[in-house]
């Protein structure tokens, strides 16, 4: 695959919105964010030197359990505790710019915490997100680094033969999708630290209805997880708004 091209930055020559490059990314998230961050096109590196700080498994919770339509299958996610210190951890070792945060695998299901269910998109429910995202940006904006919300692409997920988890109806309903992508805008409203950046349009809104690209598994292996023509999709989308967010330098 030849190497992402882009175009020169336009960024005014100011000390707190120069963008120098390569500009210092940590990409932080669930196993979307380790599968873009691993499958990355080469000229992405002459804008970005980027660390993975993905959390398997992982999106903004630390208790409850997945319930999920598909019989008999279940997610604990007692074993993410410490994921938002570990967002700051990798934030600061990588010395990062931007923390582009990519989310949403996990994120929308119904879940049963202490015996109780809380469904998704329920007022419990994005009370809950929210307060435990705020807690992983908090951990990330601790170090002066500014946060970019990656949009949640429509997800069409089929079965692969090396995927750990099989296909989830939740995953491909795309008003679950969309609500976690209203909760992802409102953070980016309240924040002045905080930003929401656009996903490919193949992956969002009326184009997931086309399946040339959004149902094409050499994009997505699973219908979630970016190879490598999908993670160049997504380089070639943001780059630039990454480019463009104003973070602090030294004078």
């Amino acid at each position: 695959m030849p190497p992402t091209t882009l175009p020169p930055t336009t960024l005014p020559a100011t000390s707190s919105t120069l963008a120098q490059l390569p500009r210092g990314v940590v990409i932080v998230g669930d196993s979307q964010a380790r599968s873009f961050a691993v499958n990355l096109p080469d000229g992405a590196h002459d804008f970005f030197t980027v660390t993975d700080g993905s959390v398997d498994g992982c999106g903004v919770h630390d208790r409850g359990e997945v319930r999920s339509a598909l019989t008999g299958f279940g997610r604990d996610f007692a074993d993410c505790t410490g994921w938002a210190e570990r967002w700051g951890d990798d934030t600061q070792r990588a010395n990062a710019d931007i923390a582009l945060v990519m989310l949403g695998a996990w994120d929308v299901f119904d879940l049963e915490i202490d015996g109780e269910l809380v469904a998704f998109a329920s007022a419990t429910s994005n009370e809950l997100w929210l307060a435990n995202s705020g807690r992983g940006i908090d951990a990330i904006s601790v170090h002066g680094t500014q946060v970019a919300l990656l949009e949640v692409p429509c997800m069409r997920p089929v079965s692969n033969s090396g995927a750990r988890v099989p296909p989830l109806p939740e995953r491909g309903d795309d008003d679950r999708v969309a609500h976690l992508n209203v909760l992802l805008r409102t953070v980016a409203d309240e924040r002045d630290d905080v930003w929401f950046v656009e996903g490919p349009d193949e992956w969002c809104d009326e184009w997931c209805d086309d399946p040339a690209i959004s149902a094409d598994v050499d994009y997505r292996r699973d219908g979630v997880h970016v190879y490598q023509q999908g993670a160049n999709l997504i380089v070639s989308k943001i780059a630039m708004p990454l480019l463009q967010i104003p973070v602090p330098t030294e004078t």
